[in-house]
C-alpha cells in the first residue's frame, strides 16, 4: 500500500503538544525551516538549479521537534500569510489539514517575517523570495511518489534520485542530462542483449530466434508490462517541471493526466528503469543478474523457463561447449595464438578453444545443421556491439539523446576499416586468393583516403572481403558467451572493446548533437569572438584511388588548414568539415589567432 500523501498527514488540533519533523529549504542565502507531521524518507533530499544561478537545496530532516499547540497554530498562520502574500496558494485547506508548515528560524529560535530577511550577495530579490517554496514542495512530492514506486514495485533496490531521472519525461525536462532519454537508449540496448541470450539459451532447432526476440522487445510488450495493475508506471512518470510550479497547494499524485501519456512513453520508462541496474554496477554478472530480476519485477519477462540469470548463463555455456566439430587448421591455430596475445591471455589458456571462437575466425558462417547459437552468431554480435557503443557514448557524453547515440553507432561499411586499424583482419581464416587480393586493395585505398584527411575514410572504397564483418561480429558474440562465468566476468569482451573498438570510435564518431546550421554558427561565433575574420571554408574537387570524383573541404585561417573532410557530394564534404570543427571547439580546441590579429 502506498504511503499517505504529505497533505494526508493531519496535524491533530486536539493534542496539547505536537512532534514535527524539521527539514530545510535553502535558496541562495535564504534558509527556510520546513516542518512535516510525518517523518520524510532520508533519500528524498535534492538539489535543483533555478534561474539567476540559484540552487535550491532540500535536506530531509529525521529528528523530531516538539511544539506546543500555540506555536503550531502560529506556524500555520505564518505559512498561510506568507503564501497568500506571495499569491502562491490557490486553494486553502482547513487549518487542521495542513501537512506542512513553514518557518524562518532565527538564532534565538523566534520566527522572523520573510520580508525582514535581507537578500544580500547573490540571494534572491526580496520580491521573489517566496518563489522557491512551491518549487521545493512540487519536487518533494515527485520524489515521495518515486520513493513509493521504488519500495512498492521494485523492492527499494534503486537509488531514488536516479529513478526519478529515469521517470522524468522529456516534456517535463528538456535537458537530456536530467531526463530519461539517455537512460532509455542504453536500457533498450541492454534489454535486447539480455533477451537474445535468454532466447538463444532455450532455443530448439525449430525456434525462430530473431522473430521471437523482436516480439519480446517490441514497445507493445513493454507498454503492457508498464500498464499492469501491479506496476501502473503511468501513475509515476514525471510529466511536469517543478520549476514551473506557482502554487503550493497539495497536488493529487493519482495523476488525472495519465491518459495523456502515450504507449511509447510507458515503454521508454520501462527501458530507462532497466538501465539503472547496469549503471549501478557496470557490465558484470551482478548487473545482468539484477537486470533480469528487474525484468521479472516489471513483469517484462516471465520467470519460466529461466527464473534467474544464472540459469540462462549455464544453458549458454553448455551450448557453447568445447571443440567437437572439424579439427583446427594451422592457420586457425596461428589466429588463436594471435587472439590470445590481443586479449592478454596466457598461452596455456584454453578459454578460446570452442566452436564459437572458431566459427568467428572462419568468417561467422556456420556449418549446416549448426545450433541456433552458431546460426545467429553475427546477429547477436551486432546487438552486443550496439550495446557496448551506446553505453560508452552515454557515459562519455551524458547529454546525448537517443538520436545522437544512434547516429554514433559504427555502420557495417566501417567495420573492415575498424578491423584493419585494430590489426585483427589477419585473424580471418580460409580466405581465397581473390579475397586476399581484395583485402590488399582495400587497405591501400583506405590508407590513401586517410592520407587525404577524409573524416570517414571507409566511404567510396572498393568492397572488402565480406568475412571481415562476420569475423568482427562473431568475435563479439563469442567473447560475450565464453566469458560468462563468474571467474571471467566479461573480462575478454571488455578487453576487446578497449583494445580494438574504443580507439576507432573515439577517432571517427564525434559528439555532434547539433544540426548543420548550429555547427556552422558554433564555428562562426568562435572566430568572431576571437577577433579573427580569416576563418573560411574552401571546397575543391579531388579524385579517389578508383578514379571517382570527390569533394574536399578545408577550414582555413591565415593559410593554415584547421579541419578537413572529403565526401562524394559537395554538401557532404562541407557538412563533415564543419561537424569536425564544431565538435573540436566544443571539446576545447582553440582555432582563434594566438593574438588578436585585428583583421576585422
Amino acid at each position: 500500500m502506498a504511503s499517505p500523501k504529505m497533505w494526508e498527514n493531519k496535524i491533530d488540533d486536539a493534542s496539547p503538544k505536537t512532534l514535527l519533523y524539521r527539514s530545510t529549504i535553502k535558496a541562495g542565502e535564504h534558509e527556510i525551516a520546513f516542518f512535516t507531521p510525518a517523518q520524510l524518507p532520508a533519500d528524498v533530499g535534492f538539489q535543483l538549479d533555478l534561474a539567476r544561478n540559484i540552487t535550491l537545496v532540500f535536506t530531509s530532516g529525521q529528528t523530531p521537534v516538539e511544539f506546543s499547540r500555540a506555536n503550531v497554530m502560529l506556524l500555520q498562520e505564518f505559512t498561510i500569510n506568507l503564501l497568500e502574500a506571495r499569491k502562491l496558494l490557490l486553494s486553502k485547506a482547513p487549518r487542521g489539514a495542513f501537512a506542512w508548515v513553514i518557518g524562518l528560524p532565527a538564532p534565538s529560535g523566534d520566527l522572523l517575517d520573510w520580508d525582514r530577511m535581507a537578500p544580500g550577495g547573490d540571494g534572491l530579490p526580496e520580491r521573489q523570495a517566496g518563489s522557491p517554496v512551491p518549487v521545493a514542495i512540487r519536487r518533494l512530492e515527485q520524489l515521495l511518489t518515486t520513493h513509493d514506486f521504488n519500495v512498492g514495485a521494485l523492492g527499494g533496490e534503486l537509488d531514488v534520485s536516479a529513478l526519478a531521472q529515469a521517470l522524468t519525461m522529456a516534456s517535463a525536462e528538456p535537458d537530456p542530462e536530467l531526463n530519461q532519454e539517455g537512460f532509455e537508449t542504453v536500457g533498450d540496448s541492454i534489454f535486447e542483449v539480455e533477451t537474445w541470450m535468454e532466447v538463444l539459451a532455450r532455443s530448439t532447432p525449430a525456434t525462430r530466434v530473431h522473430s521471437e526476440v523482436e516480439q519480446s522487445t517490441c514497445n507493445s510488450n513493454l507498454t503492457a508490462a508498464g500498464n499492469s495493475a501491479s506496476i501502473n508506471l503511468g501513475g509515476y512518470l514525471i510529466t511536469d517541471n517543478p520549476r514551473s510550479a506557482t502554487s503550493a497547494s497539495p497536488f493529487d499524485a493519482a495523476r488525472a493526466r495519465v491518459h495523456l501519456i502515450s504507449d511509447k512513453g510507458i515503454a521508454d520508462g520501462v527501458e530507462a528503469i532497466k538501465y539503472l541496474a547496469l549503471r549501478r554496477r557496470g557490465l558484470c554478472q551482478e548487473s545482468l543478474r539484477a537486470s533480469r530480476a528487474l525484468s521479472i519485477a516489471l513483469k517484462i519477462t516471465p520467470p519460466v523457463p529461466f527464473a534467474t540469470w544464472d540459469a540462462v548463463r549455464d544453458s549458454l555455456e553448455m551450448m557453447a561447449g568445447p571443440l567437437g566439430g572439424q579439427p583446427k587448421t594451422a592457420e586457425e591455430e596461428a589466429a588463436l595464438a594471435q587472439l590470445k596475445v590481443l586479449l592478454d591471455l596466457p598461452e596455456e589458456c584454453r578459454l578460446l578453444e570452442n566452436e564459437l571462437i572458431l566459427n568467428a575466425l572462419r568468417g561467422g558462417n556456420p556449418p549446416a545443421q549448426a545450433c541456433q547459437l552458431l546460426g545467429n552468431q553475427k546477429r547477436f554480435g551486432a546487438k552486443v556491439l550496439q550495446f557496448l557503443e551506446t553505453d560508452h557514448h552515454h557515459a562519455r557524453y551524458p547529454g546525448c539523446g537517443p538520436g545522437v547515440l544512434t547516429r554514433m553507432h559504427t555502420p557495417d561499411v566501417a567495420i573492415p576499416a575498424l578491423c584493419i586499424q585494430a590489426g585483427i583482419e589477419s585473424l580471418l581464416c580460409g580466405m581465397s586468393q581473390g579475397e586476399k587480393a581484395a583485402l590488399v586493395k582495400y587497405k591501400a585505398c583506405l590508407q590513401h583516403a586517410e592520407a587525404m584527411g577524409c573524416a570517414k575514410p571507409w566511404t567510396n572504397l572498393p568492397k572488402a572481403p565480406k568475412g571481415l564483418v562476420g569475423l568482427f561480429k562473431g568475435l563479439l558474440s563469442a567473447l560475450c558467451i565464453v566469458t560468462l562465468s563468474e571467474s571471467r566476468d566479461f573480462d575478454c569482451l571488455t578487453k576487446f572493446f578497449n583494445t580494438a573498438i574504443r580507439p576507432f570510435i573515439e577517432q571517427h564518431f564525434l559528439f555532434t548533437p547539433n544540426p548543420m546550421i548550429r555547427n556552422m554558427n558554433t564555428v562562426r561565433i568562435h572566430f568572431g569572438c576571437g577577433g579573427c575574420s580569416e576563418g573560411k571554408l574552401e571546397v575543391l574537387k579531388a579524385e579517389s584511388s578508383t578514379g571517382a570524383t570527390l569533394w574536399k573541404c578545408h577550414l582555413t585561417a591565415h593559410g593554415t588548414i584547421l579541419a578537413t573532410a572529403i565526401g562524394s557530394k559537395r554538401n557532404d564534404a562541407v557538412k563533415d568539415c564543419v561537424e569536425i570543427a564544431a565538435s573540436n571547439i566544443r571539446l576545447g580546441e582553440d582555432y582563434q589567432c594566438s593574438t588578436n590579429c585585428g583583421c576585422i
